[in-house]
């Protein structure tokens, strides 16, 4: 999808603390997709690595960043910590609870599985009312 609409695309299974930083601090950077494992707050990255809010510096991150969308449990724990690094231009997408294999389905399988019910009981994203494709669609066009 992102790439019919013009973006380079960057897939990195074996991302690392840095190489998160410096996607971020790349002024081409419209958005980040992370999807991964996290925890109060933190990303996990590759070899056992771990990245805060706070590790972000806000002054290096991409005047471009338009959306950073956190596939990953309890990383809205610092939702706001991740809106203050990233900056106010950026929106950001975050799980503030574990997440169920159900709940990744939810969250990639479109605006057709949603269902109209509180907040966390069925899909950590309702509270949004976006999946990853409306997201995409909403902030990178």
């Amino acid at each position: 999808m992102l790439r019919a609409k013009g973006y380079t695309v960057v897939v990195d299974n074996t991302a690392t603390t840095q190489d998160m930083k410096q996607a971020l601090y790349d002024p081409r950077t419209a958005g980040m997709v992370y999807l991964g494992h996290g925890g109060e707050g933190g990303l996990a990255t590759y070899g056992h690595g771990w990245m805060d809010p706070q590790d972000v510096n806000p002054a290096r991150v991409s005047p471009n960043l338009r959306m950073a969308y956190f596939q990953a449990c309890q990383v809205g724990k610092e939702q706001a910590a991740w809106q203050e690094a990233l900056g106010p231009e950026t929106e950001v997408f975050s799980w503030s609870r574990n997440a169920t294999n159900l709940d990744v389905m939810l969250a990639n399988g479109g605006p057709n599985l949603f269902s109209p019910v509180g907040a966390g009981l069925a899909n950590p994203y309702l509270w949004m009312g976006e999946t990853l494709s409306q997201a995409i669609n909403k902030n990178l066009d």
